[in-house]
């Protein structure tokens, strides 16, 4: 489906929220469209109202990625959308896929290491003194008939 991307990104900006906004095409995915927008304010009431209207606005298989600047060229003042590109490029770079593939242990945070395995200790304690529970249960049950 045809997209007036100019136009799309025309009402953004014409949303009293927004300080700026850009719509770019993802480029490992034409038909898919990444709205760059700049809030004029943090406030949550206010972000709630604009993301409201910002759903209104934009076609399907559209994502919002808030920044806090738009790169623009030096003279023109023109969005930079290659280095918007660049940035879903190296965002995506960076979300790597399942499963990780050589993923060495140092690369795990050390707390996170340690919590995993105590969280891991527990659910298997548990999960071994359900399944005794159950046996003992079953045994009582089966010898009293």
């Amino acid at each position: 489906r045809w997209v007036d991307m100019s136009a799309v990104e025309q009402q953004l900006q014409d949303v009293s929220e927004i300080l700026d906004a850009s719509l770019v095409a993802d480029e490992s995915a034409p038909s898919e469209f990444h709205a760059f927008v700049v809030f004029r304010s943090l406030e949550p009431n206010e972000i709630a109202d604009a993301v409201s209207q910002i759903r209104q606005i934009l076609p399907a298989q559209t994502y919002l990625q808030v920044v806090t600047s738009l790169p623009r060229h030096a003279a023109t003042t023109k969005v930079q959308v290659k280095e918007l590109q660049s940035r879903l490029n190296i965002r995506r770079a960076k979300e790597a896929s399942w499963p990780l593939h050589d993923l060495q242990e140092a690369e795990v945070p050390l707390k996170l290491s340690s919590r995993l395995k105590s969280e891991w200790k527990k659910h298997t304690s548990w999960s071994l003194a359900a399944m005794a529970l159950a046996t003992v249960g079953h045994m009582c049950v089966s010898s009293a008939a």
